[in-house]
This record gives C-alpha cells, structure tokens and sequence, in this order.
C-alpha cells in the first residue's frame, strides 16, 4: 500500500506499473471463484517487489459470462471491462507512468482488453504489454505435471493455489472430470468445440457441457505450485529488465 507521496517519489525512478486482471469464475468445486484473480495478482505483486516496480490492486473481474450457470460468477461486459482497462491506464498516465504492463488470467478478458490497449496507443503512443501467468506456465506444465491432470479448474491452478493461499481453500473431493459430449460436438472450451478432427468456433455456457467447470479430476501438489511459481516470477522479472529500457515515452504515435 503506497501513499501519494510515496507514488510521487517512485515516479522519479520510472518503473514499470503491473495491472493485474482476473475474473470471478467457476474452476471446479476445489477452487475458489477467484482463483484467475489470485493468481494476477500474485505474480504482479512478486514481480514487482523482485523488479523494483509497483503494482495495483487491479481488476477482479472479467467476461466470465460463460460460467454464469455457476452460483457466485459474476461478470463484466466486455465493454465495462474496456473502459475500465482503459481508464485505469488512462489514469496512470496522465501521472507520468510510462511503462504499464496487464496482467491478465483470463483467455476471454483478452479482446476487451486489445481494444483499451489500442485505443490508449492510438490517444498517447504508450503501447502496453500483457501477461498471463497461466499461459506462459503452459512452458513447463509437461517438466512439472503428470500428464492428464493439466486443463481448467486442475493443474497448474490448483497447485499454484495451494502454495499461494495457505488456508481456507476448498477441500480436494471426487468429482466428475471430463467435458461432456454436446449435440455431437466435443466442447474444448467456451469457445471452441472439436468437429471431426477440427476446431469451431462455438459459445457455449460451461454448464452446458460441464457439472463442475473442471476439465480433469482434483489433484494439488503445494511443491510443484511453488516450483511453477518461481519459474514465473523469474520470467517476469526478465521481461520487466527488457521492458523498462524500451522507449515507450508518451506522446501519439506517428507512424504505423
């Protein structure tokens, strides 16, 4: 937690300022809601601390509307979700903040976001960077994972959150596993569903095809979560050095 004074002072060190962005979404009955929002925000905040740069408390919902079949999702439309995306850049920069990096946990929170990101390069020429932790651990799911347990609402998320929140989580419980067959389509996610070999496009609820919103049965290792953790934070470190001795000096753009 920062007062503006101490904003005003880290200003003069012009660091990088990490966004985080989540959902409120179903990821099995073992996981909390806002499992992709702890996960945003515990990378920001780690990466930040190692790479002297700040972060916010950042944004806890997303366009989660596919898992409104669930009691508890709550969801932003995408426009809601580009405005304040938009805004909260908006507003770091008019303070001089010329290094903003967001943080993103969610695949569907993505289009929502390109539009405030470009619409903010087309307004100042600050062109802003996303990261999501969750794809970028998709690098050494297979070193940390046994195969068959990575998918939504299983590894890596519910190890990683086994290592980042100590107590009060769900219990791990047998449950169904798999994404049911619909109307002879293989869903493979909210948007996509397998066709004879191919990939469709296809927006289903989760429900719809899902009793749990887990796409493989339960299983937490804390270890393997701290391991996957370290490997993360590392990399954003390494982005964070790069990032910051790129010129994103504020000022429209000129060109293409």
């Amino acid at each position: 937690m920062m007062s503006w004074r101490e904003v005003e002072a880290a200003l003069l060190e012009r660091p990088a300022v990490l966004i985080p962005v989540g959902t409120s979404e179903a990821q099995g009955t073992h996981n909390p809601l806002a499992a992709d929002y702890l996960l945003a925000h515990a990378f920001a905040q780690r990466v930040a601390e190692a790479s002297g740069s700040v972060y916010l408390t950042g944004v806890p919902y997303g366009n989660s509307v596919a898992f409104r079949g669930f009691p508890g999702v709550v969801w932003l439309r995408p426009s809601t979700l580009e405005n304040v995306v938009l805004d909260v850049c908006r507003s770091l920069a008019y303070h001089g903040f010329d290094h903003l990096i967001v943080v993103n946990n969610h695949g569907p929170n993505e289009p929502a976001i390109e539009t405030a990101l470009r619409t903010l390069r087309d307004e100042s020429g600050l062109l802003v960077p996303v990261l999501w932790p969750s794809a970028l651990a998709r690098r050494w799911n297979d070193e940390v994972f046994p195969p068959g347990t990575v998918g939504h609402g299983a590894e890596p998320m519910t190890s990683l959150l086994r290592h980042l929140v100590a107590d009060g989580l769900p219990p791990l419980q047998p449950e169904p596993g798999a994404y049911h067959e619909w109307q002879g389509l293989a869903p493979e996610s909210s948007t996509r569903a397998g066709f004879e070999g191919s990939s469709i496009g296809l927006y289903l609820d989760v429900s719809e095809y899902s009793e749990t919103a887990a796409r493989t049965l339960p299983s937490a290792d804390p270890e393997l979560g701290r391991q996957l953790m370290e490997r993360l934070v590392a990399y954003g470190v390494r982005f964070v050095s790069h990032f910051r001795e790129m010129e994103m000096g504020l000022g429209k753009r000129s060109g293409g």
